[in-house]
């Protein structure tokens, strides 16, 4: 069993991290949850086609030709209204701390 503390510290160090590698050297996996189909840069806000379910505070991974980075699920939208679960299939928007492009894959980071 990982302490609560110990769980905080990787939460933390996914989302600062850059690199994909970085998350399977703390014992971090990841599952492919959907892809961009657009992005809003005047908003920073990406939409994302889920494959799989997504809550707040999870932590998810972008993946993409130019972008690869971690970061945590503070809100997401479906339909312009706040949800705290989207599911497969549901289409979401979420603000993004960076730039991403269509076609970028999202997976979910496990702890």
């Amino acid at each position: 069993i990982i302490s609560e503390e110990i769980r905080l510290r990787r939460i933390q160090f996914a989302r600062q991290s850059t690199l994909a590698g970085s998350l399977k050297e703390v014992g971090m996996e990841e599952r492919e949850i959907g892809k961009i189909t657009h992005y809003y840069g005047h908003l920073s806000v990406g939409i994302i086609e889920l494959s799989d379910t997504l809550k707040v505070g999870e932590t998810i991974h972008i993946k993409g030709h130019s972008e690869d980075f971690t970061q945590g699920i503070d809100s997401m939208q479906v339909e312009h209204q706040s949800v705290s679960e989207a599911k497969a299939g549901d289409v979401i928007g979420i603000k993004f701390v960076q730039k991403v492009h269509p076609n970028d894959k999202v997976y979910k980071v496990i702890l």
